[in-house]
C-alpha cells in the first residue's frame, strides 16, 4: 500500500510543478494589456483583424516602432494597414502623410476610421466645406460614438454654432469632448459652466488657457496670470503678453 502511494505521489508530482509552470507563465502573458495582446498576435497573426487590433493597441500606447512592425503581417491591399499608418503619422505630426494614408484606405475600402482620420485633417487645415463632406459620409455608418460627435462639435463650433456643437457632444466621453463642451458654453456665454468644464480638464492646455482669460476678463488678473505662467506654452505665453500690456 505505501509502495503504491509513494509511486502516485512520483506520478502527480511532476505534473504538479508543470501546472504550476503553466500557470506562472499564464499569469505572466496576464499582467499587462501588451503581453496579452502579444500572446493572442502570436498565435494568429495570419488572422487580419487580429493583426490591426494588437497595431491599434501599440500605436494608442505610443509604440510606433512596434505598430510598423506589426501590420507588416497585412497585406498591402488591406485598408486596415493605412489606417495604422495614418494613426501613427497622425501622431507625429506627419499630417499630410496622414491625409494620405487616410485616402489610400479608402481607396481599398469605404471605412469609419478613414473618414475620421481624414476629418481631422481638414479640421486641422481649415478645409472646412471638406470636413462637412466627411461628416455626411460618417452619417451613413449610423455608428455614433466619441470621435464621431466630437468630430461635429469641432465643425459645428467653426461654423458658429455652438448650440448644434453641444447638441452633438451629448453621451460623449473622455477629456477632448470635456473640452468641446467646455468651449461651446465659452461661446454660448455660460461662462460659469465654461470654467466647471475646463477645471475638469486635465490633458489639454488650452482649457486652462481658456480659464485663465476668462477669470481675466472678469476681473482677475493675477489669477490669470499665474495660471498662464504655469503653463508656460507658446497659447499662454502670447495670452499672458497681452495681459500684461
Amino acid at each position: 500500500m505505501k509502495n503504491i502511494k509513494n509511486k502516485t505521489a512520483y506520478i502527480l508530482f511532476p505534473i504538479l510543478i508543470i501546472l504550476i509552470f503553466i500557470t506562472i507563465n499564464r499569469n505572466k502573458v496576464y499582467r499587462t494589456g501588451e503581453s496579452l495582446w502579444h500572446d493572442i498576435f502570436l498565435k494568429n497573426r495570419e488572422k487580419p483583424r487580429i493583426v490591426y487590433n494588437y497595431a491599434n493597441y501599440l500605436v494608442r500606447n505610443n509604440e510606433m516602432k512596434k505598430g510598423k512592425e506589426v501590420i507588416k503581417n497585412l497585406k498591402d491591399n488591406d485598408y486596415r494597414k493605412y489606417l495604422i499608418l495614418s494613426m501613427i503619422t497622425y501622431r507625429q505630426k506627419e499630417f499630410e502623410k496622414a491625409a494620405y494614408f487616410a485616402k489610400k484606405s479608402l481607396e481599398y475600402k469605404s471605412n469609419y476610421d478613414g473618414y475620421i482620420m481624414l476629418g481631422e485633417y481638414f479640421f486641422r487645415i481649415n478645409r472646412i466645406e471638406e470636413l462637412g463632406r466627411v461628416i455626411e459620409k460618417l452619417k451613413d455608418f449610423h455608428y455614433e460614438e466619441t470621435r464621431y460627435k466630437v468630430l461635429k462639435a469641432k465643425y459645428y463650433l467653426v461654423k458658429g454654432k455652438a448650440k448644434l456643437a453641444l447638441n452633438s457632444l451629448k453621451g460623449a466621453v473622455g477629456e477632448e469632448a470635456l473640452f468641446y463642451e467646455g468651449l461651446s458654453y465659452q461661446k454660448l456665454g455660460e461662462l460659469e459652466k465654461a470654467k466647471k468644464i475646463y477645471l475638469k480638464v486635465k490633458t489639454i492646455p488650452t482649457a486652462m488657457v481658456n480659464y485663465a482669460l476668462i477669470i481675466y476678463t472678469e476681473g482677475e488678473k493675477e489669477k490669470a496670470i499665474k495660471i498662464l505662467e504655469k503653463i508656460n506654452d507658446s497659447q499662454s505665453r502670447d495670452l499672458l503678453k497681452k495681459i500684461k500690456r
